[in-house]
């Protein structure tokens, strides 16, 4: 775990936990083990699940967030990660893990500190420029790249 902006922290699965911990809250930015094991499905949920995307328990966001090989990501998930950091932050330390935290959670925490003008916000490249200045690790799947290069401003339209 790394924290990459005072009390926002990077992790990866080694990192994560469930339990409720009073100063604390995290984002699991992973599809598989956190959201699916904590909706207890043997492979995938069906679409029409009321938290198939995404849901909250206290102070944990769950998200079915597959390592996109495509460019294609469900753009609620930037958007409700951001208000979820927004909500929690400065209150509680905020952990944003993945499995390798390498892509999925960097990327969500690169989001918050541009929509929060942290960073910049001008564009993706600029956006990811500043981040690897804090997260030198950041190294997102060619898909996930290529998705926020090419809806930066569509995320950052509902927020």
């Amino acid at each position: 775990m790394e924290e990459i902006y005072p009390r926002i922290f990077v992790g990866d699965s080694e990192d994560c936990f469930y339990d409720q911990r009073s100063e604390w809250a995290v984002i699991h930015a992973c599809q598989k083990p956190c959201h699916h094991g904590q909706l207890q499905y043997d492979g995938e949920p069906p679409v029409d699940h009321p938290d198939y995307l995404m849901f909250t328990r206290i102070n944990h966001l769950y998200l079915n967030f597959p390592n996109p090989i495509k460019p294609f990501v469900e753009e609620k998930i930037f958007i409700e990660g951001s208000y979820f950091i927004h909500n929690s932050y400065p209150r509680f330390k905020i952990l944003v893990h993945s499995s390798s935290g390498v892509s999925r959670g960097p990327a969500l925490a690169l989001a918050y500190l541009a929509a929060s003008h942290k960073i910049s916000s001008e564009n993706y490249s600029a956006a990811r420029d500043d981040f690897k200045e804090l997260y030198p690790a950041y190294d997102p799947s060619p898909g996930l790249d290529k998705y926020l290069t090419n809806n930066w401003n569509e995320i950052f339209r509902e927020q």
